[in-house]
């Protein structure tokens, strides 16, 4: 469950991008396997033309960014809310 970059080709419709947008993918994952990827417009100039940094399929609702199913098994004793995958990635 790689986080990658690239254009979004094909998959451009079901973000209300053009293909040619360039992106990083973030896989949601639930149970082992990927529910959705979210992706980060990685052009300055996209984002000002898009109006957002973030966009997830449409009809897709956003979750918790929970990459190893924490949340899900009930594991943890403490929790610590940080506002974008990336910093959860980096820590």
């Amino acid at each position: 469950m790689r986080w990658s970059t690239g254009a979004l080709d094909g998959d451009a419709r079901r973000y209300g991008l053009p293909s040619f947008v360039r992106v990083w993918r973030i896989p949601y994952v639930e149970a082992g396997r990927i529910l959705f990827e979210r992706v980060r417009l990685l052009d300055e100039a996209d984002v000002q033309r898009f109006d957002s940094k973030y966009r997830q399929p449409k009809g897709q609702s956003l979750r918790a960014y929970d990459p190893d199913g924490h949340l899900e098994r009930g594991s943890l004793t403490k929790l610590l809310i940080v506002e974008g995958e990336a910093n959860a990635a980096s820590e």
